[in-house]
């Protein structure tokens, strides 16, 4: 399970955002299936998970980033959290009407 702010996982869901940026502290590699938890600093994981797959080889240590950060790029999404919940632009979760 990986925490995933209210706005990201949103976007994720959504199909817009095919991408995370992350610490490679978990030796990420293609074919990884992830699982992105909704997760707020305030309340922890608030909600529910979708299921993602790394497409590529992480890109780590490049394009200006830490050694230790890499780019992971996204397919998949399962389309079982989509409508639940969303974040606003100010991080607030509402329940999709």
């Amino acid at each position: 399970m990986l925490k995933s702010n209210p706005v990201a996982w949103t976007d994720v869901v959504r199909g817009g955002k095919h991408f995370e940026i992350r610490v490679n502290d978990r030796g990420y590699a293609r074919g990884d299936e992830l699982l992105l938890c909704l997760w707020t600093a305030e309340s922890g994981f608030i909600g529910p998970a979708v299921h993602v797959h790394v497409a590529e080889e992480p890109l780590q240590g490049r394009y200006g980033l830490p050694p230790d950060v890499c780019i992971l790029q996204l397919y998949g999404a399962s389309n079982q959290a989509r409508d639940v919940f969303f974040a606003d632009a100010d991080h607030r979760v509402r329940w999709a009407t």
